[in-house]
Parts: structure tokens; sequence; C-alpha cells
């Protein structure tokens, strides 16, 4: 068999299947999902934790730095 005649019997194979177009739709469609559930989906919840824990220690910063700063100094203002 020769380089056409394999391609000629693809072609019909192709054709009495029908459907092959729809097909490659879904096939499309499930590779996004797939890679959807396991890629973008994960990653954008690990994202979003790490803004959660950013914004929280933001607030931990501030509320110990506003506090230090009305705390008395240790240090005595006396000498002897």
């Amino acid at each position: 068999m020769n380089f056409y005649s394999l391609t000629f019997l693809q072609a019909q194979a192709g054709a009495q299947g029908g459907g092959s177009g729809l097909t490659m739709l879904l096939m499309l469609a499930l590779i996004f999902v797939v890679m959807w559930l396991f890629m973008i989906r994960p990653q954008q919840k690990r994202q979003k934790e790490l803004n959660s824990f950013r914004d929280s220690s933001r607030r931990a910063t501030k509320s110990s730095l506003s506090a230090a700063s009305m705390a008395p100094s240790s240090k005595s203002t006396t000498t002897k």
C-alpha cells in the first residue's frame, strides 16, 4: 500500500463516522474542563488563601505598630 491509498482509506473511515466534527468539539471541551478542574481552579484557590493571609498579616502589623507607639518607653530619663 502506498501513501495515497492509506490517505483514501482514512478519509473513507472518517466519512463513515459522520460526527467527527462533533466528536472533536466534545474532546476539546473535555480537555478544557479537565485543565480547569486540575490546574486553574486550585491555583485560584491558593491565590485567594494567599491574599487573605496577606490581608490578615497587614491588619496584625498595623495594630501592633499602633500599640507599640503608645507604649511607654523602658528607658529612664533620670540620670545619677
